[in-house]
């Protein structure tokens, strides 16, 4: 009959799936399961592949004497098979039962499939939460399900720990968004194995200080990973050490929270965000692209094989008028110039960051940019932060002075190079400094956090050095060793303390509004350090101590001569090259290595180097300044190079010192080389402070009253603003804004209201 509804075909009939006697999870030693159901027959599988018609029947209880992925599906006649439906059985072995920790636990089994760089393992995983202090394989758990891993990281996959890519799935292998132990919920994730960090921590650390200052950064949560590479039960043998279990860069709500860039969005506005990319080392399996400046890049979001060619091309064509403008003559017009691309805040915190903790990849590697929807570039997040803090050989990262910047070619210095010829974005740069060092970056802050975090890895750090006994030995790139977790925890800080007071020293000294005792007037003047009086040390503690150069025993030619600016207003020098001698006696309270710092004035290369020997051995050559010559004085760590050898005073003079007196002789080797003062230091991130006198030596303070700064854009003197030279009175309402201006560079602002 014409328009009759024909019949739908009855839908097929679905076998009921099979019912597991116990659940999958951690269970020590052997384990008998049963598989129930009402088909006429349960196939199985326990080497994790898919049950078939040819997969064994079910008939009786099954014995799993090792850790297991027991997959099972029952088959009627006249029916579609059931679902598939799986169990992981972590079996442990029972020396292993009574293992706890303070951190949070990951068990990963991969069932015997190799692991590399080259394919996604699928594992079964086990994450264990800490409840009540303590995380046991008992322990009600975080997250019990399938997923892949990885092997990730460059250099780093030559360490035998090697870090991984974690991605959460579901049974059927699509992505699975969970939130592990209180993360929120994703998909993929990374398990980070710090091995030359023997703090562990510098990458937690230097993400929650990003985080800190306002921007997203990944979040981490320590953690112990076993991973059952072999078969068989869980044992100690298959403990992989401390982890660090963090959020992968991507895309979202809760990570970089930019628009969603879809195929079809390939015309204004949308095109225009969001997208995520980074500067890195080549990777043949990553497509990049690059500007007409010649920088190149990575993309991440979209990833390369899913941009469509007119949002690659939107995106380049976005990033070539940005560079255009930054090379251009109006570069520093706030419309015209790179403030119309970049957010300026945004590259500014990301170059602090680095340059703070000296990271010896950052900017170079590893360093994300993002753009969303409408708006500017921003440099974030940061990512990879484990040659930071002083764990670096290479590029003077081991030393906490020195500007990381100095060591990269403009090339290296991506954008910053030009952004810093800028005066106006260079002061933003300082006035930040200032901001940071008195919040994020304030030193008993950071310094308490960092004790926070060894205490939390306290426990957890024995076993991971158990397994990787590394303490004491030179894993590259280190450059400082120390035998203990919390001499590498002390260095870190030490390192820390001493970068923070070497970066303060880089700028003025900001002025400080002090009200006067009437209470009518107020004051302006430049806060002076007080002068450190340096304890004497308990045995095996660090040891300081100053010479100055004139007390040591002169022979002429060398002479002492006199200047305003040197400590006591007297230096030494010699007037004759290759003559005159100074000889020094000191004395070192016990067995240790010892550093040695100098005052100097070494103007050029043909100015700058002495002769010395320590206790008698062969002469030495010390380039006072080497690519850091100064007509002022300045202190520089001792270097030594054979005489004949090339220049250098990257790698400091180490020396390895008994207890008692010990003698230090200097020869003349270079007319005009000037001394004024020698440090002597167990302590190798101890830096000399300088004297007071050079805080505060031809500094003008400029103040106004209406809350306008006095330094103009550019750097010029606001006509508004007034020369300070006496106590002022307080007038009503007042809103001071003060700088110090030392030269042609200005300090931070200071500013009070009355």
């Amino acid at each position: 009959m014409a328009g009759a509804a024909v019949p739908s075909a009855p839908a097929a009939r679905v076998a009921a799936a099979p019912v597991f006697s116990v659940p999958g999870g951690v269970h020590v030693g052997n384990l008998t399961v049963g598989l129930s159901g009402k088909a006429s027959v349960i196939r199985y599988t326990l080497d994790g592949s898919e049950p078939t018609s040819a997969s064994p029947a079910y008939r009786e209880p099954l014995r799993l004497t090792e850790t297991t992925l027991l997959k099972a599906k029952s088959f009627d006649a006249g029916s579609t098979p059931s679902p598939t439906v799986l169990q992981s059985y972590t079996l442990v072995d029972p020396a292993l039962a009574g293992f706890s920790s303070s951190l949070p636990i990951v068990i990963l089994n991969t069932f015997q499939e190799p692991v590399n760089t080259e394919q996604k393992t699928p594992v079964s995983a086990v994450i264990i939460p800490v409840v009540n202090g303590r995380a046991t394989l008992a322990t009600a758990m975080d997250y019990n399900g399938r997923g892949t891993i990885e092997t990730r990281g460059r250099s780093s996959l030559d360490y035998p720990k090697k870090s991984f890519n974690f991605h959460t799935k579901d049974d059927r292998g699509a992505p699975l968004k969970v939130p592990l132990l209180g993360l929120p919920k994703e998909s993929e994730w990374v398990l980070y194995a710090p091995y030359p960090d023997k703090t562990l921590m510098r990458d937690v650390l230097a993400y929650e200080l990003s985080a800190a200052m306002g921007h997203y950064a990944p979040r981490t949560r320590f953690v112990e990973v076993f991973v059952n590479r072999t078969g068989g039960k869980l044992n100690r043998a298959k403990y992989f050490g401390v982890y660090v279990l963090e959020e992968k860069i991507k895309r979202g709500k809760d990570r970089v929270d930019i628009a969603k860039l879809g195929p079809g969005d390939n015309r204004e506005p949308e095109i225009s965000g969001g997208y995520i990319f980074k500067r890195d080392h080549r990777d043949k399996d990553n497509p990049g692209f690059s500007t007409q400046g010649g920088r190149s890049f990575y993309y991440v979001e979209p990833k390369g094989g899913e941009i469509t060619p007119a949002q690659s091309a939107w995106l380049i064509g976005y990033l070539d008028r940005f560079e255009a403008a930054l090379t251009g003559e109006s570069f520093k017009d706030p419309v015209k110039g790179y403030a119309t691309y970049i957010d300026t805040a945004s590259f500014i915190d990301h170059h602090w960051i680095v340059e703070f903790s000296k990271n010896v990849d950052g900017i170079r590697f590893s360093n994300f940019i993002h753009k969303d929807r409408g708006g500017k570039l921003k440099m974030e997040p940061i990512w990879d932060w484990n040659l930071s803090f002083g764990n670096a050989r290479g590029r003077d990262g081991y030393s906490p002075q020195g500007w990381y910047a100095d060591e990269l070619t403009a090339a290296e210095h991506l954008w910053f190079h030009r952004l810093f010829q800028d005066p106006n974005f260079a002061q933003k740069y300082a006035d930040r400094w200032s901001q940071l060092r008195t919040n994020e970056f304030e030193v008993t802050r950071v310094l308490a956090r960092i004790d926070q975090i060894a205490a939390q890895l306290d426990e957890a750090q024995a076993h991971n050095f158990q397994r990787w006994p590394i303490l004491g030995k030179r894993i590259n790139p280190n450059f400082h060793v120390e035998s203990t977790y919390q001499g590498e925890v002390n260095w870190m800080k030490a390192w820390i303390r001493e970068r923070i007071a070497w970066i303060d020293r880089q700028f003025p000294v900001a002025p400080a509004v002090r009200p006067m005792p009437d209470g009518k007037k107020f004051r302006l003047e430049i806060p002076v350090p007080p002068k450190k009086i340096l304890p004497p040390p308990a045995p095996g503690q660090d040891f300081t101590l100053f010479l100055e150069a004139e007390s040591g025993t002169i022979v002429s030619p060398m002479a002492i001569l006199n200047d305003p600016a040197a400590n006591g207003k007297r230096f030494i020098a010699t007037s004759a090259a290759i003559k005159g001698t100074a000889t020094y006696k000191f004395t070192v309270p016990a067995t240790n290595q010892y550093y040695l710092w100098a005052r100097v004035i070494a103007p050029s290369s043909s100015y700058n180097t002495f002769f010395f020997s320590m206790d008698d051995e062969p002469d030495e050559v010390y380039d006072a300044a080497e690519k850091h010559f100064s007509p002022a004085w300045q202190w520089n760590r001792w270097s030594g190079r054979l005489q004949g050898h090339s220049a250098q005073n990257d790698e400091p003079r180490i020396f390895q010192l008994a207890p008692g007196v010990h003698t230090l002789h200097l020869r003349g080797r270079e007319v005009n080389s000037k001394l004024d003062r020698l440090c002597i230091t167990s302590n190798p991130n101890f830096q000399p402070e300088p004297p007071a006198d050079e805080v505060t030596a031809d500094v003008r303070i400029y103040y106004t009253l209406d809350g306008t700064d006095p330094r103009l854009p550019g750097g010029d003197v606001s006509p508004k603003a007034r020369l300070y030279e006496t106590p002022l009175a307080l007038p009503k309402n007042a809103q001071i804004f003060a700088r110090a201006l030392k030269g042609d560079r200005w300090s931070a602002p200071a500013a009070a209201r009355f």
